[in-house]
């Protein structure tokens, strides 16, 4: 993944909220487009995510079963490979 060093700093806050995966292309890439990202790097960083992410049951109930363990979420990886790929 290349890295570019610097930033950008915003003077007003962004629009609240996470892209969801029910939302249209169209809606997604104007979202990242808003942020200053490219169609190239919202794939990248989607991937970056669902590389390194999981869904927790709080958040999906229907997807995780409830953890057994009082106060730790249960989660389940994206991904279970240990690399970046595109197996997802």
């Amino acid at each position: 993944m290349p890295f570019r060093g610097g930033r950008t700093d915003a003077w007003t806050p962004g629009e609240f909220g996470t892209p969801e995966p029910q939302q249209d292309l169209g809606t997604l890439r104007e979202s990242f487009r808003k942020q200053g990202f490219s169609d190239t790097e919202m794939i990248t960083i989607t991937l970056c995510g669902h590389t390194m992410g999981g869904v927790r049951d709080a958040d999906f109930p229907m997807l995780v079963s409830a953890s057994t363990t009082p106060g730790q979420p249960h989660i389940i990886d994206f991904d279970t490979t240990t690399q970046y790929d595109n197996k997802v």
